[in-house]
């Protein structure tokens, strides 16, 4: 190592990175070193086995490969019990180094001791659990070495030096090795280009069988692919037979020469060998150069996946039961196909996670899907292919879901149809979905796949906006985060936020105290620094450029629509059902919103009231659907007073499937709302076929059109009047109903998710 001396003679600071032993750590701690020579006389402390791939961007007076004395394994992969004196003599070589400052990602509690005897002044790193990779390797020094995070603080704090773990980068099961390291990179104010490539390969010779492989398939234009089926470890391989499959069924027949890789681990078979030329694993440089050359990667192997990504090749990587959020490849080209219901135990035995399926899925379908994608692509750069070419990578949209599963029925309602609307267009999109309910989210989304997946948040507001939704989007290299009314504190990309109304503004009388503060706060916030705000009618953006001050060329309007599943139902179908287990007798007066005061229910259920006590021969009841909040102990008090207990049924929260046969069963949807946004059950009940009374106010008569019959929300008699005049003409409810379902049939969810797509393509360019 290099002496003390020689450290005071640099003028720049020295940087010691801890890594790992696996060729896949190694090569995704390239970005961070390569800015760190900007600024940092940089060494890397790293296994034996991946000194040569640092090589590719450090001198070799600047690589010092260690292997710490318990962490050297006797041939069935187990520790050996080592002396301390072992361990003193590397922690002597450490100090040698005389380090500034060290870093390390993945740090286990033996690594954190390590940075803590280093000598570094400052030290940083993220946390691991004991049950990681070496999680089994610790024998004698166990007791002492898992104490390596406190001993790292405590001196970390005797010598006036930064906390050992930074607050904000707290290892989770999700943590991404790029962004760890992208955090890294900017808590030390480290450039991070990523328009610059990973590294130029050093080219060696390949055997004669293999360049002349290659050399044909350039002469016949034919792309050359590798294919890999060997993983580090026995529960990540996907069966050789479906790589065999994959070559014989797609690679072959679309013209592209096939190399097949062998791995220490898994060796292909003879019949496979006799027709396909064989590369060997163990020579690196080779291995790199053969990469190089290729046009393509076919592999379950976390390594040579980000090998190939670096290059800029065609990747495509099966994940069996590992967590692809932590392994998967990055790059221009790069992509996955996991099981994504287990996530592999992390540990060196390899324990099977409960949770792990016994008949995992089958995932050549989607294999066979993304390898003809691939293969019709045009042809890839080479060797010096940016690392992160966002023109070319799908555009990654993180979207706060939270309320998914809270029954926060309108914002829910708006949320959930927008996510199933963008994962069906066909385009170049990947979501990430910020979910406090999981099973309720997978339950209303479907699965995830690799356009979309899951993150879990916590229900706490506070949590959820002060760190965790920009946490996650730093993980997820988020390029926009999509949230509804309000944003988190701080964001590392551009925030677009879904307004629907500001009623709040508009009658502050409607909300609780409570609600008016945070509204009012977290909204004005929100909108100074969004980048572009997405409305749901032209009456409320027009509000929200009076109320909030906001340009209107920084607001656009996607309207909403009824989901697929509200329809009139067949004669059949709605015969099949009974409302009585509700409660309810046919025919009935529906009206279904939040129990609150701006629904208007109070002036609904007096004008209710009038009717039936002018007509005494109706018998229709009133069925109010929605959840209690603001004020509602009002309306039992009103009921009451009137004396039409038992013809007003509350139903509470109903799940879809009832709503949409209360909405065909309803003599007449009574939706007197005295402001809205946009008034979505107003389309939900035009689409199932009920006569719709409703109000003039607000953005109301933007969504009926002339196929609703409108009164004065104020007034209790025009209710009255409405309700009665649909109940005694059959000819008008069959006129409504008609306009209704056309009027319905002009809104759809595709279209709101074709602008709300072009927003977020506005507020990542800045137009």
């Amino acid at each position: 190592m290099t002496s003390a001396t020689e450290c005071a003679m640099t003028s720049r600071p020295r940087l010691l990175v801890f890594e790992q032993r696996m060729m896949g750590d190694a090569l995704m701690s390239f970005p961070f070193i390569r800015s760190a020579l900007s600024r940092f006389d940089v060494h890397v402390a790293c296994a034996p086995n991946t000194a040569n791939v640092f090589a590719l961007l450090l001198p070799s007076d600047r690589i010092h490969p260690w292997l710490p004395p318990w962490v050297q394994p006797d041939a069935r992969n187990k520790s050996m019990r080592r002396p301390r004196s072992g361990l003193k003599a590397y922690l002597s070589e450490l100090k040698k180094l005389a380090p500034d400052t060290a870093v390390s990602v993945w740090s286990d509690s033996r690594v954190h001791y390590l940075m803590a005897r280093c000598g570094a002044r400052a030290r940083i790193g993220f946390p691991m659990k004991s049950g990681n990779y070496y999680g089994g390797l610790l024998s004698w020094r166990k007791p002492v070495l898992c104490a390596g995070k406190l001993v790292g603080l405590v001196g970390s704090l005797l010598n006036g030096a930064p906390q050992l773990t930074l607050p904000l980068f707290k290892k989770s099961s999700e943590q991404h090795h790029i962004e760890s390291w992208r955090q890294l990179a900017d808590a030390l104010s480290l450039p991070w280009d990523e328009s610059t490539p990973w590294f130029t390969p050093h080219r060696v010779e390949l055997p004669t069988e293999i360049t002349a492989t290659i050399s044909r398939a350039r002469q016949e234009n034919r792309p050359v692919w590798l294919v890999h089926a060997g993983a580090r470890v026995s529960l990540q391989r996907w069966p050789v037979s479906h790589f065999a499959e994959m070559i014989e069924e797609v690679l072959v027949p679309a013209g592209a020469e096939v190399i097949l890789v062998d791995s220490p681990e898994v060796k292909w078979p003879e019949a496979l060998r006799s027709k396909f030329e064989t590369a060997d694993f163990g020579n690196i440089e080779q291995l790199i150069t053969l990469f190089d050359s290729c046009d393509g990667l076919l592999c379950n192997d976390t390594g040579v996946s980000h090998l190939a990504g670096a290059l800029g090749k065609s990747v495509l990587t099966v994940f069996l039961t590992s967590n692809p959020n932590w392994y998967a490849p990055r790059g221009p080209h790069s992509h996955w196909v996991a099981n994504t219901s287990s996530i592999r135990f992390p540990s060196i035995d390899e324990h099977i996670n409960p949770r792990h399926p016994a008949n995992p899925p089958d995932l050549r379908p989607r294999v066979r899907a993304a390898l003809h994608e691939l293969l019709s692509e045009p042809k890839k750069q080479s060797a010096t292919a940016l690392y992160s070419n966002r023109a070319s990578l799908p555009l990654r949209v993180l979207i706060d879901a939270h309320m998914i599963g809270e029954r926060e029925t309108g914002n829910e309602t708006y949320i959930t149809h927008l996510i199933q609307a963008l994962r069906a267009l066909d385009t170049n999109l990947e979501l990430i979905i910020a979910c406090a309910h999981r099973d309720k989210t997978f339950t209303a989304l479907g699965p995830p796949d690799d356009k979309c997946r899951y993150h879990q948040v916590s229900t706490s507001p506070w949590r959820r906006l002060g760190w965790e939704l920009s946490n996650l989007a730093q993980r997820e290299q988020a390029d926009v985060i999509h949230v509804t009314y309000i944003g988190p504190l701080r964001t590392p990309c551009p925030l677009v936020t879904s307004i629907h109304d500001v009623s709040y503004k508009v009658e502050p009388s409607w909300f609780s105290p409570r609600d008016r503060r945070v509204l009012g706060m977290g909204i004005g916030r929100t909108v100074r620094y969004a980048k572009r705000i997405i409305t749901i009618s032209e009456h409320s953006k027009s509000e929200i450029i009076e109320k909030l001050h906001v340009p209107a060329d920084k607001i656009t309007v996607a309207l909403l629509a009824a989901a697929a599943n509200y329809v009139r139902q067949p004669e059949s179908v709605r015969s099949s059902y009974s409302p009585q287990a509700l409660g309810i007798n046919t025919p009935f007066v529906l009206a279904v919103g939040n129990l609150q005061p701006r629904k208007n229910l109070l002036r609904l259920i007096d004008g209710y009231a009038r009717m039936t006590h002018a007509h005494p021969e109706r018998n229709e009841q009133l069925v109010l659907v929605g959840k209690a909040q603001w004020r509602e102990t009002e309306l039992p008090k009103l009921i009451a007073n009137l004396g039409i207990t038992d013809r007003v049924i509350f139903t509470g929260y109903v799940s879809d499937e009832e709503l949409v046969s209360l909405y065909n069963h309803a003599a007449v949807f009574a939706y007197p709302s005295l402001y809205e946004g946009f008034g979505l059950p107003v389309l939900e009940a035009m689409a199932c076929g009920a006569p719709v009374l409703t109000s003039t106010a607000a953005s109301i008569p933007e969504v009926a059109g002339d196929a609703a019959f409108y009164v004065d929300p104020t007034d209790t008699d025009a209710i009255a009047g409405g309700l009665l005049t649909i109940l005694q003409d059959p000819t008008m409810q069959e006129r409504l109903r008609k306009l209704g379902l056309e009027q319905a049939r002009r809104f759809t969810w595709r279209t709101t998710a074709e602008a709300t797509l072009d927003v977020y393509r506005r507020a990542l360019t800045g137009e």
